[in-house]
C-alpha cells in the first residue's frame, strides 16, 4: 500500500524576461522560502530535495544542483535532480510525489526552475559544428537552424529573437 501525498505549500517567483536582481541560487531560494512559508514549515522539516531543471545548456551552468544544495537547504540531505526538456516541472513533481508515496521520505521540497536571461538558450540548442548535421534538441532545436538560415539570407541582426536589445 502506498502512502498518500499532497502539496502543502507553493512558492513562485516573479515572472519577467530578466531577473537581474538575483542569481540562479537567489531565484531558487526565493521560491523555496515562499513554499516553506506557505506550508508553515522550516528547512528542518524537509527530508529531501528534488530539483528540476531543463538541459544544462539553457542556463550555461553544468550540474547546477551541486552548488544549489546550500541555497535549497539540502546540505546533508538527499537531493535528486530531474532532467527533461519540455516537461521538467511536471516530471519533478511526479518524482517528488513518488518518493513520498513509496515511503522513502515524508516531506520533500520540490523546486523546478529556469533562468535563461544569462545565456543564449536558443543558440545552445543548435550548435553549428563544421561537417556535421545540426543538433536538434527540443522544440527550439528544431527551429533554430531554420531561423539561423533565414537570418543569414535576410541579413537580419543577430540580436533579434535573443531577448537582448
Amino acid at each position: 500500500m502506498s502512502e498518500r501525498a499532497a502539496v502543502i505549500g507553493i512558492g513562485q517567483t516573479n515572472y519577467t524576461s530578466v531577473r537581474g536582481d538575483v542569481s540562479i541560487a537567489g531565484l531558487v531560494r526565493e521560491a523555496a522560502d515562499r513554499a516553506l512559508d506557505d506550508a508553515n514549515m522550516s528547512w528542518d522539516d524537509i527530508d529531501a530535495v528534488v530539483i528540476g531543471k531543463a538541459p544544462d545548456m539553457f542556463e550555461g551552468v553544468v550540474m547546477p544542483e551541486l552548488y544549489l544544495a546550500d541555497a535549497l537547504g539540502a546540505v546533508g540531505k538527499p537531493m535528486l535532480r530531474v532532467h527533461t526538456a519540455g516537461s521538467v516541472g511536471g516530471s519533478t513533481a511526479i518524482v517528488a510525489t513518488s518518493l513520498v508515496e513509496a515511503g522513502v521520505h515524508d516531506r520533500v521540497l520540490t523546486v523546478a526552475f529556469e533562468k535563461q536571461s544569462e545565456s543564449e538558450a536558443m543558440w545552445a540548442l543548435s550548435p553549428h559544428y563544421p561537417f556535421a548535421p545540426p543538433v536538434v534538441a527540443g522544440a527550439g532545436g528544431f527551429f533554430a537552424p531554420i531561423i539561423r538560415a533565414y537570418m543569414a539570407r535576410s541579413g537580419a541582426p543577430t540580436t533579434r529573437g535573443s531577448g537582448w536589445p
